[in-house]
């Protein structure tokens, strides 16, 4: 698309312990008028957009940020100028929130945001985002021996706050598509279906597996495939792709209208021994042009959480350091 104006926004997604964002409304001499958003403005020239933020948020709740992480950056075109929205997590600041501008201001559970009547068309993508999980583990079974102590596991795992899980046996004996493995795939969505957990499976199980879960994990391989197929059947289905470089993300988001793209490997891993990890520089930088979520997989755990949050994760997925 041809166009020669690009207006930047850094917008402040402020999330508190009660699992709140918060919403501020739009004064009736602006386009929207009374419509309800994410605090946030026009990245000036000259300006870093996390000085935007800084400053925006300065000017409209009064507050001074602390900790923010940047997350998902949003690129749409309007009457031939395109919208670059620069999203930010804010999860600690210094001072009171107040409408500073005297505009009205609510919390509201992410979980009952949808209710809200006059939500600016730039809050769609980033209310569908806030509803995944930060972590996502991956299953490893291996064989029909292992599932007993992997269930415990699991149910361990999902009585301490996992709710996101792709079922994942490339390697399992009888083979990705037997009734041993069809029986394991259906102890692992039971015991999720216990913990209101989602689970995802991975595309190289039969299609018939993943329309009985939550979702579909999609490996690279097999997502120009999948682009003709109708994945979006069910209003709460996943759609999740394993990414390795910017054309893989830009067909996630672009072709398949993604949920969220896995991208790895960063560090070097046991599982891949012969892959060299792209690193925390690299990966921020595929994650800056993702347009979507991405999760940090490879050698992942909670140690490097944070690290992965400065870098533009929306959370961390792993096998090991998770079930």
């Amino acid at each position: 698309m041809a166009n020669n104006i690009t207006i930047k926004v850094s917008i402040g997604i402020i999330l508190n312990e009660n699992n709140e964002i918060l919403l501020e409304q739009r004064p009736k001499n602006e386009s929207y008028p009374f419509y309800w958003g994410f605090p946030g403005g026009k990245v000036e020239k000259n300006e870093l957009p996390n000085d935007t933020l800084n400053r925006e948020l300065k000017e409209e709740l009064d507050i001074d940020i602390i900790k923010a992480y940047p997350w998902v950056n949003h690129i749409f075109y309007k009457q031939n100028i395109k919208y670059h929205l620069l999203f930010y997590r804010v999860i600690q600041w210094q001072g009171n929130i107040y409408g500073k501008e005297k505009q009205n201001l609510q919390w509201v559970n992410i979980n009952q945001i949808n209710k809200i009547d006059n939500l600016l068309p730039s809050t769609f993508y980033p209310i569908r985002w806030l509803k995944i999980p930060n972590t996502y583990g991956i299953t490893s079974i291996q064989n029909e021996k292992n599932i007993e102590s992997f269930l415990i596991r699991l149910d361990q795992a999902l009585s301490k706050g996992l709710s996101l899980i792709q079922f994942r046996e490339p390697d399992w004996p009888d083979g990705i598509s037997s009734k041993s493995l069809y029986k394991a795939m259906n102890l692992v969505l039971d015991m999720c279906k216990k913990h209101n957990a989602r689970l995802l499976i991975n595309s190289s199980h039969p299609e018939s597996w993943w329309r009985e879960a939550n979702g579909l994990h999609l490996r690279s391989t097999d997502m120009e495939s999948f682009h003709y197929k109708s994945n979006k059947n069910r209003s709460n289905f996943l759609t999740a792709v394993s990414t390795h470089n910017s054309n893989d993300l830009e067909f996630a988001f672009n072709k398949l209208n993604a949920d969220f793209a896995v991208l790895g490997p960063v560090n070097n891993t046991l599982t891949h021994p012969g892959e060299l990890g792209m690193g925390w520089s690299n990966f921020q930088k595929l994650v800056k042009e993702a347009k979507l979520p991405v999760f940090s997989l490879g050698g992942q755990s909670e140690k490097c959480r944070e690290l992965a949050y400065q870098h533009g994760a929306h959370g961390i997925a792993g096998i090991r350091s998770f079930i």
